[in-house]
């Protein structure tokens, strides 16, 4: 994925420690995540997008090595989609 083509965001999730998001610039899907906090710094790309029904899904998922050898490589071949009630996604709550 070209640097041009691509967009980040850090993003600390809450109690957890800070991940790098890659996004690509056309389709704003994810494309890339890096934890640099590894030792090496782990790096999953996504790829191979397809719909289901109104959900862009990555059936292909890789971890690259820092030389950029793929190490592992993870295909979905199944999903269910099913129904999530929306207050999941409401933002947290002032303490």
């Amino acid at each position: 994925m070209a640097a041009a083509r691509s967009m980040s965001w850090k993003s600390p999730p809450r109690g957890g420690r800070p991940v790098d998001y890659w996004f690509d610039r056309e389709t704003h899907l994810l494309a890339r995540v890096v934890d640099n906090q590894e030792t090496p710094p782990v790096t999953i790309e996504a790829g191979d997008y397809r719909r289901v029904g109104a959900v862009a899904v990555a059936f292909s998922l890789n971890r690259i090595g820092p030389d950029g050898a793929v190490l592992d490589r993870g295909v979905v071949t199944s999903l269910t989609c099913r129904s999530v009630d929306a207050a999941l996604f409401d933002p947290p709550r002032t303490p």
